[in-house]
């Protein structure tokens, strides 16, 4: 007897094939963790089928097997979906799913407590609200899972998050699960997990994966900012995971977020989704005020922010003060008119890079100005966002400003936990101008969670007051927003209503990432009916300190979907989002 087994190894390939020896012909099952010579190596491997007869080669033999337990056809399923979906190799779903075992130290043997289906309906429920509220609300749901005798897997948006919760339920049945974790630790829950010895697991991504026996919840908090960091291939999307296993396992799945996204709205929208909401709407925007900057240029920080810095000074009051990245942004205005140059593609800002300008919206790149546009004149300035500009106008406003004002990147947002009387974003315009079929989403939720931090004002430096986002925020028409942003979705068949396929690639060299981009989208351009948007930087997506371009590729059918994937580089990272 033969069994076709998946390889615990970074190989973008499929299953291989193994002599079963007739010492262990009563002992192998599918699902089971096997242990197998591979390349001159000794790997773990996954049973996934067995065969009869194999003609033309000789096999290998399974050496021993590493976990009697199996895992179930579920996690199976999945295994083979991942590859399907996300277009990656099996070695590379099983990778994903299953922690490598430590060979040299491994409890062979098992109590045998598979996860199975449970006889409840799946369940889908959105917690909105601010974190402290949603943090209450999930407290609640494994404190009586737990007294019910039921299990709860919980995702979070950060390891610290997760041990900060976890530490209120310390008990041995209890299990946090990162990328942190030794080989053996990670391997070590996951069999206690699908024994059937914890009913209470913690995490970021990787968790919602953890083969849990007698699971019944799955909570994730804050899913755009789980993934947002990732850079593991396949870019695996958390919630999409935990969706299918809600389905798969008859599970109720607790999803929490500042506001819903588009794809639970519209299931609220169709009823298929239970809306938890607070008053929290009302709180937040009390007292917001959203300050147009347009014709206030004057340096690092025009004269509304400044006034307000000396106030909240004079006040005795907190102010923190967003810059847009974590190396500065350095704009060029006109010292005649104060006319900020602007992209000559696209209208948009544009940025000083090393010696030339590039627009952050479309990437057009030009040589540095010789004339300003408006008036002719040829007397340029340099204006900057970084943390060393503002550092500098800080101090000629106060010297002892560090008292009363606190500086950081927008990227900080999500990790700040005190609040403030004012709040200033420099350079809103950056976190506006982006390429991606749902950056007007984004963008509300950032508005939203911005709201959160200040007692009293929020100041844009933006010269797009009249953006529509912006005005539905200011006028607090969160509903509203939400229905028009579903409508326009469902006429131009964006998720939830189309499939968009995001294509990723980087290099330490940012022109050469560029072009590399430029040629894959040649190909695409053969493919009838496809629409693209990009290539534009992608600033979240981090890897060895790589160079990122993305783009966006809105398809419909799935003979589409094959030939965007047929001349894809195996360097390239693919995802789906529906």
């Amino acid at each position: 007897m033969f069994a076709e087994i998946i390889i615990h190894a970074k190989i973008p390939l499929g299953a291989f094939t193994y002599l079963v020896p007739s010492e262990l012909a009563n002992e192998v099952k599918i699902g089971q963790l096997v242990l197998v010579n591979f390349n001159g190596k000794k790997c773990m491997g996954l049973v996934i089928s067995f065969k009869k007869n194999v003609d033309h080669f000789k096999c290998k033999p399974i050496i021993k097997i590493i976990d009697y337990n199996p895992l179930n056809n579920i996690y199976l399923d999945l295994i083979k979906w991942i590859s399907e979906y996300y277009f990656c190799s099996l070695s590379e779903s099983f990778r994903a799913i299953v922690p490598e075992a430590p060979l040299r130290k491994i409890d062979l043997k098992q109590k045998n407590n598979n996860t199975t289906a449970t006889n409840n309906k799946p369940q889908n429920i959105f917690i909105a609200g601010l974190k402290t509220t949603r943090f209450k609300y999930y407290e609640e749901i494994i404190k009586k899972n737990i007294s019910c005798g039921k299990k709860t897997i919980v995702c979070l948006a950060s390891i610290e998050e997760a041990t900060t919760i976890s530490n209120f339920f310390n008990s041995k049945k209890t299990a946090i699960y990162h990328s942190k974790l030794s080989k053996s630790e990670k391997f070590s829950i996951y069999q206690k997990a699908k024994s059937g010895e914890l009913n209470l697991i913690f995490g970021v991504r990787s968790a919602v994966f953890l083969p849990l026996a007698d699971l019944e919840t799955i909570i994730v908090d804050d899913p755009d900012a789980i993934s947002q960091f990732s850079d593991q291939k396949p870019y695996l999307s958390t919630i999409k995971i935990a969706q299918r296993l809600s389905l798969q396992l008859n599970l109720k799945l607790i999803v929490g977020n500042i506001i819903p996204d588009a794809y639970y709205w519209n299931l609220h929208r169709k009823k298929q989704l239970i809306l938890i909401s607070d008053e929290f709407i009302k709180k937040t925007f009390k007292n917001i005020e959203i300050v147009s900057t347009k014709n206030e240029w004057v340096s690092v920080l025009n004269q509304t922010s400044r006034n307000e810095i000396l106030q909240n000074i004079k006040d005795l009051k907190k102010v923190f003060i967003f810059y847009p990245k974590n190396n500065g942004s350095v704009i060029i205005m006109c010292k005649d008119c104060n006319e900020i140059v602007k992209c000559e593609k696209c209208g948009k800002n544009i940025y000083l890079e090393a010696d030339r300008l590039e627009c952050r919206y479309c990437l057009f790149k030009s040589k540095t100005m010789k004339k300003c546009k408006k008036c002719k004149g040829s007397d340029f300035k340099k204006i900057g966002w970084g943390k060393d500009s503002l550092h500098q106008e800080l101090e000629l406003i106060d010297i002892n400003w560090s008292k009363y004002i606190s500086i950081g990147s927008f990227d900080e947002l999500d990790n700040l936990e005190n609040t403030y009387d004012a709040i200033i974003a420099l350079d809103f315009e950056s976190i506006i101008n982006k390429i991606s079929f749902n950056q007007e989403e984004k963008l509300f939720v950032f508005l939203m969670k911005l709201s959160t931090k200040t007692n009293n004002k929020i100041i844009m430096q933006i010269n797009e007051s009249d953006n529509p986002i912006i005005q539905d925020f200011a006028r607090k028409k969160i509903r509203e927003f939400l229905d028009k942003l579903l409508d326009s979705r469902k006429k131009y068949h964006l998720p939830p209503f189309g499939k968009i396929a995001i294509i990723t690639c980087g290099d330490n060299d940012k022109d050469k990432a560029f072009s590399d981009m430029n040629n894959y989208i040649d190909k695409l351009s053969k493919i009838p009916e496809i629409s693209i948007s990009g290539p534009f930087q992608n600033d979240y997506f981090r890897k060895n300190y790589l160079k990122y371009f993305q783009i966006q590729i809105k398809f419909v059918n799935e003979s589409q979907k094959q030939m965007i994937i047929h001349d894809l580089p195996k360097t390239f990272y693919f995802q789906i989002q529906e």
